[in-house]
C-alpha cells in the first residue's frame, strides 16, 4: 500500500477510502476515537481499490483511520458531521 486518501471528507454516512499500490494482501481498517478507542473494525479483499465504510452510527466528531496489511499500515484522520 503505497498511498492512502479519504475521498470524503469530512464524512456524513460513509467514508470512501482510495488504496493505491497494494493489490496482494487483505485490508485490514479499525475505526478509533481521539483516544484511540477502537470503535468498528472490518476487512477487505487484496483487490480492493475503493472502499467504502459506513459510518452513519458514529456521533459528530473527529475520527482516526488505521488502514493495515501484512506489511504497511497507514493512519488518517476523519470528521463525522
Amino acid at each position: 500500500m503505497n498511498t492512502l486518501s479519504i475521498l470524503n471528507n469530512p464524512a456524513k454516512d460513509h467514508l470512501l477510502v482510495k488504496i493505491e499500490g497494494q493489490k496482494t494482501q487483505p485490508i485490514d481498517y479499525v475505526i478509533a476515537d481521539m483516544e484511540g478507542h477502537e470503535i468498528c473494525a472490518g476487512r477487505y479483499p487484496a483487490n480492493a481499490s475503493i472502499l467504502p465504510i459506513g459510518v452513519d452510527f458514529l456521533k459528530r466528531g473527529m475520527y482516526l483511520l488505521l488502514v493495515v496489511t501484512e506489511t504497511a499500515y497507514r493512519l488518517q484522520t476523519f470528521i463525522k458531521i
